[in-house]
């Protein structure tokens, strides 16, 4: 069997949701990360290769609907972001009602 250098972008995100799903039903705080554009002005851009990658994570079936598998662990304990200091939590944060946010504890990037 002859096994290739490229892996699909699919095949690692089910790898990544599988993780993080795992990691979650420990009761351990994940958020997936995505690099998103790098530069300024006209050298803002993405590499090729994470292009829509942040829109596939999103529109993943995660089993976290009313009454599936995962209910509510979307939102609560895997959360979705970017890579930089802006998206980072720090404790004491609140969210706009003043409702604290709870840091996050893995961070799979």
């Amino acid at each position: 069997m002859k096994i290739c250098g490229n892996v699909r972008i699919g095949t690692l995100l089910e790898l990544v949701r599988s993780v993080a799903i795992t990691l979650a039903e420990q009761n351990v705080r994940v958020r997936v990360c995505v690099q998103g554009s790098m530069g300024v002005g006209i050298f803002t851009g993405v590499p090729k290769q994470l292009s829509g990658v942040s829109t596939l994570l999103s529109r993943m079936d995660w089993q976290s609907g009313e009454g599936e598998e995962n209910e509510g662990m979307v939102g609560k304990f895997v959360n979705f972001g970017a890579v930089g200091k802006e998206h980072v939590i720090n404790e004491g944060d609140v969210d706009r009602n003043g409702n604290p946010i709870p840091q996050d504890d893995v961070f799979i990037i």
